[in-house]
C-alpha cells in the first residue's frame, strides 16, 4: 500500500487559512420578540403604525354586530317597540318596509331600542337594523312580522 502524498504550497496554505478565517466571521443577529396588538389600550403595541381597531390584527375583536330581539310574528297595533343588542356599534339605523316610521334608535351600552309607528297597513313588514362603527364596519339584522287587523 502506497502512502498518499499531500503537497502544500504557500499559495494553497494561505487560501486555506483565509477560508477558515472567513467562515468564523461574527454576525450580530437581534431577535425582536413578537408583541401582539392589544385591541383596547389605544397603543400601537405591534409597532405597525395602527392602533386597536384600526389594526387588522384586531378585526375579529372589533367587528360590529347587531341583533333584533324576537318580535311577535303578528301584531294588531299600529305602534311597536323593538329592542336588540349590539357589539361595538356607534350607530344603528332602521329601515321598515313597506310602510311605517322607524323612530330614533337609542343605544345604551350593548342594547338598543326604538319605536315603530304608523303600522296601519295590513300585511307583512320587514325591519332591517344596520349597525356601524367609526371605521365604517357594518352588520345587519332582519326581522319579519305581520300586521293582522
Amino acid at each position: 500500500m502506497k502512502a498518499a502524498r499531500v503537497l502544500y504550497t504557500a499559495t494553497g496554505a494561505a487560501a486555506l487559512v483565509f477560508a477558515l478565517g472567513a467562515s468564523k466571521c461574527e454576525q450580530t443577529t437581534t431577535i425582536v420578540p413578537y408583541v401582539a396588538e392589544i385591541c383596547n389600550d389605544n397603543l400601537d403595541n405591534d409597532t405597525d403604525g395602527k392602533t386597536d381597531c384600526q389594526d387588522s390584527d384586531c378585526d375579529t375583536q372589533c367587528e360590529v354586530h347587531v341583533q333584533i330581539n324576537p318580535i311577535p310574528p303578528t301584531i294588531t297595533a299600529d305602534t311597536l317597540k323593538v329592542t336588540g343588542t349590539n357589539f361595538k356599534a356607534t350607530g344603528i339605523a332602521l329601515q321598515l318596509l313597506p310602510t311605517g316610521t322607524a323612530g330614533a334608535v337609542t343605544i345604551t351600552g350593548e342594547t338598543w331600542s326604538a319605536v315603530l309607528t304608523n303600522l296601519g297597513t295590513r300585511g307583512q313588514y320587514t325591519l332591517t337594523a344596520i349597525a356601524s362603527d367609526a371605521q365604517s364596519r357594518q352588520d345587519t339584522a332582519v326581522a319579519v312580522f305581520e300586521r293582522t287587523n
